[in-house]
């Protein structure tokens, strides 16, 4: 049996220096973002923001300093390949697949670059480059030149349409499985459900999107193999008549599951984030119970990712005066 003891003594402690609900409390009482901005750079964790900050800073520089904390993760994590793999490889498939979404809509290369985090495979210089590529193409054609795990998916997927995104979406899910579930098998039962639980969740959400606004595509194009819940039960909720039902038949498929109550969410967004705020906790709930496993590893990552995404929802929330406590996303306790 795999233990993970010193590595998971060092993620426990670097989650130490997570954001705690007191600061963050004090955070989303900022009135504007001069007054963010200033918490921000004065905070027990400082970001680096220099002069007047904008929501765009305030997600950068969260971004890089999660990208320190991830490299330091990555260099304790080198005795264990196969977390480097699980961690690090769906970080970049996340990733990439922000940077190919804002592709294919031509969107501006900060607004591309939302939703991704830094790792040792794609710092963020790499990330900025790929942002400033014009097509999937020419990313592509980089991740070969960085001789990068996922450039043959990326190169290999179709890139014309939004049919064609979930072929691309699927093909970096299914090169990130293929490898991620591999090393995983040299891993604890706790990595292994976790790697599974990643593409039982991408699984079903394109199922959902085929329930809602059937695509030329069949579910069999974008199922990816190696999760928990068998073929037939997401067809059953790719085939389903509406959304409500769609969501019935999910339901089905996760009984006996801690996701089974997820679906009940119809907005699409908030599904996604109450699915994986109850990965999250999973995992963070192992991670007390089991300390000598991988959890504390993903807990930590798992966590960080949340802050991340968490602190550019606020940024924004401040910068636009918008209601702040429907702007921080699921798991948020004021």
């Amino acid at each position: 049996m795999s233990t993970y003891d010193s590595v998971a003594a060092r993620a426990r402690g670097l989650a130490t220096h997570l954001l705690s609900p007191s600061e963050w409390s004090v955070l989303v009482d900022a009135s504007d973002m001069p007054t963010l901005a200033s918490r921000l750079a004065q905070g027990r964790e400082p970001l680096a923001l220099h002069g007047p900050a904008t929501a765009s800073d305030v997600e950068r520089a969260a971004r890089r300093l999660a990208g320190g904390r991830l490299a330091l993760l990555a260099r304790w994590c080198d005795q264990r390949p196969e977390l480097l793999e699980v961690l690090f490889g769906d970080e970049d498939r996340r990733s990439l697949r922000a940077l190919a979404r804002g592709a294919l809509a031509a969107a501006p290369p900060d607004a591309r670059l939302a939703a991704t985090l830094p790792t040792p495979e794609l710092p963020m210089r790499a990330l900025e480059t790929l942002a400033a590529q014009p097509t999937i193409a020419a990313m592509a054609a980089l991740l070969v030149a960085w001789r990068h795990p996922a450039a043959a998916a990326l190169a290999s997927a179709p890139r014309r349409g939004p049919a064609d995104l979930l072929l691309v979406e699927t093909a970096l899910t299914r090169d990130f499985a293929g490898r991620a579930l591999h090393a995983a098998r040299r891993g604890d039962a706790v990595l292994r459900w976790h790697t599974q639980t990643v593409v039982d969740l991408e699984n079903v959400l394109a199922a959902l999107v085929l329930a809602e606004a059937p695509a030329e595509v069949q579910l069999s194009a974008l199922f990816v193999d190696g999760g928990t819940v068998p073929f037939a039960a997401l067809d059953a909720v790719a085939r389903a008549p509406g959304r409500l039902t769609a969501l019935q038949q999910a339901q089905a498929a996760f009984r006996g599951t801690v996701f089974a109550e997820a679906f009940t969410q119809v907005e699409p967004s908030r599904l996604a984030q109450r699915l994986a705020a109850l990965h999250r906790g999973s995992i963070h709930r192992r991670a007390r119970t089991d300390p000598l496993s991988s959890a504390p590893v993903l807990d930590y990552a798992l966590r960080l990712r949340e802050e991340v995404q968490r602190m550019r929802r606020l940024a924004w929330a401040v910068a636009l005066d918008a209601p702040l406590e429907e702007r921080l996303g699921e798991g948020y306790a004021r």
